[in-house]
């Protein structure tokens, strides 16, 4: 009776030992997850790689370049965009990369003049104002380079482009003079052609400014 006694406990015991094993191995099994399946927060259930790859995730739309930054190579002529948009007044072409000294005896005065630390290349920078709205600057990346034209521009309808068009015109006018091969950010219509760029600030339908510069000065 003792032997039988004591075979009852053991069975009893290795079924109560079977269920605690039963419910801690469940209990395991269910960790990292909520009571609706999912991870839990900061638990992705991925692997690092998998996180920062994953392929079903679109890729970032590529930022339109300002025409600006495209590469273009150097102009023959010592830099100066002779087959570029060229600005004109009084029957002076202002190329785009010239010297400023091979024009300032033909511009004549100007109205008022002053230098300034360059904000497109290392070193200073010149700009010599005349009537009209008219601006140009020239910069030099060192004392010892000559003061090169990166920039002529126009704010008064008084002076126009070489192919006639001035401020207070409209958009369409643009476009029948220069067609449609242009670049447009925020308002900014911009041509380039052989190194020199050509752009319209346009308010609404109307071109409120004009500006020749040097691509990569």
């Amino acid at each position: 009776m003792a032997v039988k006694k004591i075979l009852k406990i053991l069975n009893i015991f290795m079924i109560n030992l079977t269920f605690i094993l039963l419910v801690l191995i469940a209990g395991f099994a269910g960790c990292g997850k909520n009571t609706d399946g999912e991870p839990e927060p900061g638990n992705t259930g991925l692997l690092p790689e998998e996180t920062f790859n994953n392929p079903s995730e679109p890729e970032p739309d590529i930022i339109k370049k300002n025409i600006m930054d495209i590469p273009v190579e150097d102009n023959a002529d010592g830099g100066r965009c002779g087959d570029g948009f060229v600005f004109v007044y009084n029957g002076v072409n202002v190329y785009m990369g010239d010297y400023i000294e091979n024009i300032l005896t033909e511009m004549g005065p100007p109205t008022d003049y002053y230098e300034s630390e360059s904000c497109t290349s290392e070193g200073m920078m010149q700009t010599y104002c005349y009537g009209g709205g008219l601006e140009i600057a020239s910069s030099a990346k060192t004392e010892s380079d000559g003061y090169r034209i990166f920039m002529v521009s126009l704010t008064d309808d008084i002076n126009s482009t070489a192919e006639g068009l001035y401020i207070g015109q409209t958009a369409d006018d643009m476009i029948k003079i220069y067609g449609t091969e242009y670049e447009e950010i925020f308002g900014c219509y911009k041509y380039v052609k052989n190194g020199a760029g050509l752009s319209f600030d346009v308010d609404g339908d109307i071109i409120t400014c004009i500006t020749y510069n040097l691509i990569n000065v």
